[in-house]
């Protein structure tokens, strides 16, 4: 990019309980400046590796950030869920996500969620998660590198996000 130059930015934040923030603004070189919805604020910069800052968010909670640049199956997805259960998503970066929710509830009143992540070059991941529900949907997920999700239903405001994670 052009040294100064300006562009338009987005992060999620999204703890799995109580938090599920989208922050949007610009980044003028390194620099981020971005707000949520809710009158959260994001601050920070970009480096080739990583991005760093702090969040302050509307009921006052401040802390400090460091995500580092998403590689191999990590990254943010568009999931789609059709009415007989099968996922399939992909991430801006060229990642694939594939699976299936079941339709039967586990003992924890939950979903369980079986899949693969193939990564842009190649390598894939195999998920296993729960999910709360079984519909169709549009979701949103976050896919960290050793295959853990988190995510919920895109256009939906929560108290906090889905939390579809089982241990590793």
């Amino acid at each position: 990019e052009e040294q100064g130059a300006e562009r338009d930015v987005r992060a999620y934040l999204c703890n799995g309980d109580e938090i599920n923030e989208w922050f949007t603004g610009t980044a003028s070189g390194n620099d981020l400046a971005l707000s949520s919805e809710s009158g959260g604020q994001l601050e920070g910069s970009l480096s080739p590796d990583a991005s760093t800052g702090t969040i302050n968010l509307e009921d006052g909670t401040s802390f400090p950030f460091k995500t580092e640049l998403a590689s191999g199956v990590a990254g943010l997805y568009d999931v789609t869920v059709s009415d007989d259960g099968q996922l399939r998503g992909s991430s801006e970066a060229g990642g694939r996500l594939e699976g299936r929710i079941s339709e039967e509830r586990n003992g924890e009143g939950l979903y369980p969620v079986t899949g693969t992540v193939t990564a842009p070059d190649g390598p894939s991941q195999e998920v296993q998660a729960v999910g709360p529900e079984a519909e169709p949907a549009e979701e949103r997920w976050v896919v960290l590198a050793d295959g853990r999700v988190k995510g919920g239903k895109k256009g939906v405001q929560t108290k906090g996000c889905s939390d579809p994670t089982t241990e590793p």
